[in-house]
């Protein structure tokens, strides 16, 4: 049920006869115990080969059982499925099944009960042979692109203000950090400019990521519908947030730039500044940018690695400001 709870449309292609292939579609929650046979739910190999191809790719939608079936319909339905543009997985562990395995989308293979060469075309073992380890190979794998997109907009956002800030200011943290590095082995001192670079970098590319990404997203992220595979992976509400955000984040450090001799600040408390609330913005925004579910503060509260991360972030802050 996780997975047709993620979108995920499930048949079942056996060598069992109708009567039992239907029993157990019934008992997997494929299909309604009520429904009428003659709908073309639950049908027979020869009967799905002996479609034409167009009167097959318009019924294969509606399929959900195919009885008797042979490693030929496995790789019709494969075939199929992808020309109606649906993202396919399929699990096999047969020799006969190795061409189905490989033109799929997905192909799983059990790792026990599987042969050499069903394992081999395949692009997942599950070792346990259990479905439900088919369930949580796609929570993982929704988990990972949700990550993925999260911290690729948090980088965009830190990575666009950055930009702007060392061209307006043209300071030393537009130089490479290769080169910095280079000329802090070969003096011996380390200029405070490139601690904060290389602090920010820190920060931004390794301790933002683990706060991120470490804990497992919840339910709700497998009761989305699927992504569409022709969606392009940076959304136009992502870029609606990495614009705003970083125009947002810009201004601000840009108005302490060029008015703060009004408050009669010095060029190094402006820069003090501006390092301060870059960093701190960065920081609040890790909140921003993860999703919950239920009450924020209850599960916060249970998140130890991440307020560890956050704690370690402040500390090393106030170090570097102090």
């Amino acid at each position: 049920m996780d997975c047709q709870d993620a979108g995920v449309n499930i048949k079942i292609l056996t060598k069992d006869d109708i009567h039992t292939a239907r029993a157990s579609a019934i008992d997997c929650g494929i299909i309604d115990p009520n429904h009428d046979i003659s709908t073309g739910e639950v049908i027979e190999e020869t009967t799905f080969q002996e479609y034409a191809e167009e009167e097959r790719l318009e019924r294969v939608e509606n399929i959900r059982v195919i009885a008797r079936a042979s490693t030929l319909d496995k790789l019709l339905m494969v075939r199929c499925l992808q020309k109606e543009g649906h993202v396919v997985a399929v699990t096999g562990d047969r020799v006969g099944d190795a061409e189905a395995l490989r033109e799929a989308n997905v192909g799983l293979s059990l790792g026990n009960q599987g042969t050499d060469t069903a394992r081999d075309s395949s692009d997942i073992v599950i070792m346990d042979d259990n479905f439900a380890s088919i369930a949580r190979v796609l929570s993982w794998g929704r988990t990972t692109y949700n990550n993925v997109q999260i911290f690729t907009q948090y980088q965009l956002i830190a990575t666009i203000a950055s930009l702007v800030i060392d061209f307006v200011t043209a300071n030393s943290a537009s130089e490479p950090v290769t080169i910095n590095i280079v000329t802090v082995i070969s003096a011996g001192n380390i200029p405070s400019a490139m601690l904060q670079v290389l602090w920010v970098k820190l920060m931004v590319g390794t301790l933002a990521a683990l706060a991120l990404t470490i804990d497992r997203l919840g339910t709700k992220l497998m009761q989305q519908p699927p992504t569409n595979q022709n969606e392009p992976f940076i959304t136009n509400i992502m870029w609606k947030n990495i614009v705003g955000q970083a125009l947002y984040l810009i201004s601000v450090l840009l108005t302490i730039q060029f008015t703060g001799e009004s408050y009669k600040l010095s060029d190094k408390e402006k820069d003090t500044m501006i390092f301060n609330i870059f960093v701190l913005c960065q920081l609040f925004n890790i909140f921003n940018m993860r999703k919950y579910e239920g009450n924020l503060l209850r599960e916060l509260r249970t998140k130890r690695l991440f307020w560890g991360i956050v704690g370690t972030i402040v500390v090393i802050q106030v170090a570097m400001v102090v």
